[in-house]
């Protein structure tokens, strides 16, 4: 078994094949995007691997941290550096 599905949270299900029993694991959903200081949902980021659309040039905010911080996060950061 390979080391993805060793742990006990991996879903599985036993399929009859042709003379044996065989493991079919089902695939875990990826989690959504948040900020990396607070937790919070990022706005502007496509869901992880459940967005279909195709021939888009990138899937985050163009700003400074955009994908990685919420807008109020970076807002302090900007303030904080400003300040010092």
């Amino acid at each position: 078994m390979r080391g993805m599905y060793r742990s006990r949270s991996a879903k599985r299900r036993n399929v009859k094949a042709v003379k044996r029993t065989v493991t079919h694991f089902k695939k875990k959903q990826k989690g959504l995007h948040v900020c990396a200081e607070c937790g919070a949902l990022l706005h502007g980021v496509r869901d992880k691997g459940r967005s279909k659309t195709r021939n888009t040039k990138t899937s985050r905010p163009s700003r400074k941290y955009g994908g990685y911080l919420c807008h109020r996060c970076l807002r302090k950061k900007i303030v904080r550096s400003v300040r010092a």
